[in-house]
């Protein structure tokens, strides 16, 4: 069962709490060019959105990466940042631009999961951030799915 995050517009506050869980959890500092999702704004009060790794199968990027950098992981696709070799090949090959680049090292930022356990969805305050399930996302239609959160991520069920 793959899982996937998820963004309810309607309940994002725009705080960017996750976003600064993420660069700190997972990059070691603050500040939106570290984190591995990014929260859109429509400047004329439309939906925020909500761009990060799709966890595609096949995934585009691992095709193009010549070092062998992209491994499967616990909860998804991972980087090898040993491996790397910070051509960017991967983030060119991303047909949803979820790859985004570090601002010191020039390697690809790219959503693992957190192995599972995403930082983002327990930092979201308002509940806006979910995870979970992609095929029955599918069936329920956009948004975020009526399913129950990971207990573990301290979050209860998001409705659509």
């Amino acid at each position: 069962m793959k899982k996937l995050l998820f963004l309810n517009s309607d309940l994002c506050a725009g705080c960017l709490n996750c976003q600064a869980a993420c660069a700190i959890e997972r990059r070691g500092g603050a500040g939106a060019s570290l984190s591995a999702q990014r929260i859109g704004f429509d400047p004329f009060g439309g939906p925020h959105s909500l761009t990060v790794c799709r966890q595609c199968d096949p995934a585009p990027c691992l095709k193009a990466c010549p070092a062998g950098a992209i491994v499967r992981g616990t909860a998804g696709w991972e980087m090898d940042y040993d491996a790397c070799v910070g051509c960017l090949a991967c983030r060119e090959a991303c047909p949803f631009s979820a790859i985004f680049v570090h601002p010191e090292t020039g390697k690809p930022i790219r959503c693992d999961l957190c192995g599972g356990g995403p930082v983002c969805v327990a930092a979201c305050g308002f509940g806006a951030l979910g995870y979970g399930d992609a095929e029955e996302r599918k069936v329920r239609g956009k948004g975020v799915p009526e399913f129950e959160q990971d207990p573990e991520l301290g979050r209860g069920p998001i409705r659509e």
